[in-house]
């Protein structure tokens, strides 16, 4: 496994945190870097800043990017991708199946267990929400009918 020397490790991490809290969208690019670093507290402290993100930026490449830190080999980084997963609600639908096997696990630690269970339950919520709701596009009239393969509303959106 590589190392990161100790200096290197505590600038990468206070950068992670810091564009976790920016609130700025041009954080992406550089958080989904930091989420592959060798370090797992840089990888942790990335994962929660992708998740603090959640609602700014663009959901399809922050899961991605969270989706394979639930098998990273430390818990905290797993714990933290769930947490972040959860906050993009229905749009992080395609990995519940992986937290439940996360979940499942017999040698999960109980900390880890408890944040999947939570966020299991908030993207199974948020789906639920989005495919109820109605959808504002459904109230406007086309100017030309919708050919048959073609929704006013698709429903992975809203």
């Amino acid at each position: 496994m590589k190392h990161m020397n100790a200096s290197t490790e505590k600038t990468l991490a206070r950068r992670a945190t810091e564009l976790g809290n920016s609130a700025d969208p041009q954080a992406l690019p550089e958080l989904l870097e930091l989420s592959k670093s060798v370090s797992p507290l840089v990888r942790r402290l990335a994962a929660s800043g992708l998740g603090k993100l959640a609602g700014i930026v663009t959901s399809a490449p922050a899961v991605e990017a969270l989706h394979p830190l639930l098998r990273d080999e430390h818990p905290q980084v797993r714990q933290y991708a769930a947490k972040a997963l959860g906050a993009y609600g229905a749009a992080a639908r395609a990995v519940l199946p992986d937290l439940r096997d996360l979940y499942a696990n017999p040698a999960e630690r109980d900390y880890v267990k408890r944040s999947v269970l939570a966020e299991v339950k908030m993207i199974r919520s948020s789906s639920d929400i989005s495919e109820a709701a109605p959808c504002p596009l459904r109230k406007v009239r086309p100017a030309r009918p919708l050919s048959s393969d073609s929704r006013p509303c698709p429903s992975s959106s809203w």
